[in-house]
C-alpha cells in the first residue's frame, strides 16, 4: 500500500509497507490537486510561484494554472487558465471539478465532450479585491451520494462547507463551522470531518467538536485519505506561501475505529502537504477506482522529470515507524 502526495515542488511516493520515500515528479509548476479515473490521472498545476500573490492585480493576472493528464496515451494539458487550482475531483458523472481558487469558482470539464463550464457560487470574482481577502478560497471537493461538497477556506473568517446538488450543481444547503483555514472533507462514521487546518486537528461539522488533534504546535492539517483500518491526515507547517517549498512534511496514521494517533511519519524539507491519496487500495475519502504502480508509472516519465533527476534525484528516507507502532 502506497501513498501519492503533492507538495508545492514535487510529488511523492510513499511505501508504507517499506517505510520510503520517493520522488515521482518534480519541476512543473506548483503541484495540488490529484485525482483520477480509468483512463488517466490528473495533476492540477499552479503553474506561477504562488508567493507572489498578493493583490487584486496579481490574483488577475494568475490565470496561468492548469490540470495535466498522464496515461498511456501520453501527457496533455486538458485544463488552463485556472487562479492557483487546488482539489480536483473526477466525479461519478465523467466530470472533472476543479478548484479554481483564486477566481472564486468551480470549472467543471467534461473531457470526452471538450467542453468546459463555470459554477459560480456567489458574485465574488477574485480572491483578493480592494486589497482585502474576501474571496470564499474554495479548495476541497468530496462526493458522496447525489451530492457535492465544497468547503470554503474563507481567509480569515470562519469555514464554511457547501453542499450542492451533484448533477444540477444547485445549492443544497451549507454548513457554518468554528473551523478555520479548513481543508478536505470525509463523511464518516464519526461524523462529517474536515480539516481544522489551522489548529492541526480534525473537526466535526454537526457537532462543532474537535475530534482528534496533533500533539505538536505549529502544525497545519491539510490531505485526508482513509481505508477500513487507518485515517491518513496530512502534515504541514506553519509559515508563508515561500517557507513552504522546503519546510518540513509528512503525515499522522490515526486508528480508524477510534481516531487515536498511531505513527507521526516526518519528511525533511520536502515541503508542505497539499494532497495525498492512497493507491494499491481503496481510499473511502476520494471518489476513484483503485490504480496501481502501473499507473503512477506515466507520471514518473514525464519531463522535466529526467532533466532534473540529476540535481533533485531521489529521496529515499528510511523510517523507524511503521503503521501499528507507538500506540497511544
Amino acid at each position: 500500500m502506497h501513498l501519492i502526495l503533492s507538495t508545492p515542488l514535487s510529488i511523492y511516493l510513499y511505501d508504507l509497507t517499506k517505510a520510503r520515500l520517493k520522488i515521482l515528479a518534480t519541476g512543473m509548476g506548483e503541484y495540488s490537486g490529484i485525482s483520477w479515473d480509468n483512463s488517466a490521472i490528473y495533476l492540477a498545476h499552479s503553474n506561477i510561484d504562488n508567493a507572489s500573490l498578493k493583490t487584486e492585480q496579481d490574483y488577475r493576472n494568475s490565470n496561468k494554472g492548469y490540470v495535466r493528464s498522464y496515461s498511456n496515451n501520453g501527457h496533455f494539458i486538458i485544463s488552463n487558465g485556472l487562479s492557483m487550482p487546488h482539489q480536483i475531483l473526477s466525479d461519478s458523472l465523467g466530470r472533472l471539478l476543479i478548484t479554481n481558487t483564486g477566481h472564486n469558482c468551480i470549472l467543471v470539464t467534461e473531457i470526452e465532450k471538450k467542453k468546459q463550464s463555470v459554477c459560480k457560487l456567489n458574485d465574488i470574482d477574485c480572491e483578493v479585491i480592494n486589497g482585502i481577502k474576501v474571496g470564499d478560497h474554495f479548495n476541497s471537493l468530496y462526493e458522496l451520494n447525489d451530492s457535492l461538497y465544497i468547503v470554503a477556506h474563507n481567509n480569515n473568517r470562519k469555514s464554511v462547507i457547501w453542499e450542492l446538488d451533484l448533477s444540477s450543481l444547485k445549492v443544497k444547503k451549507t454548513y457554518d463551522t468554528q473551523a478555520e483555514w479548513a481543508h478536505n472533507i470525509f463523511i464518516c462514521e464519526h461524523g462529517m470531518i474536515i480539516c481544522d487546518s489551522r489548529n492541526g486537528s480534525l473537526y466535526e461539522i454537526i457537532s462543532g467538536e474537535t475530534v482528534w488533534k496533533a500533539d505538536e504546535p505549529f502544525v497545519i492539517t491539510r490531505g485526508l485519505a482513509a481505508n477500513d483500518d487507518y485515517i491518513f491526515v496530512g502534515r504541514s507547517e506553519y509559515g508563508n506561501r515561500l517557507s513552504r517549498r522546503w519546510s518540513d512534511g509528512g503525515f499522522w496514521i490515526l486508528d480508524r475505529k477510534t481516531l487515536k494517533t498511531l505513527n507521526l511519519v516526518k519528511f525533511k524539507k520536502t515541503g508542505c502537504v497539499n494532497e495525498l491519496r492512497l493507491i494499491n487500495s481503496k481510499d473511502d475519502c476520494h471518489n476513484a477506482p483503485l490504480i496501481g504502480m502501473e499507473e503512477i508509472k506515466h507520471i514518473i516519465s514525464i519531463p522535466p522529470f529526467n532533466n532534473m533527476r540529476k540535481k533533485f534525484g531521489y529521496l529515499n528516507y528510511k523510517f523507524k515507524s511503521m503503521m501499528t507502532k507507538n500506540k497511544k
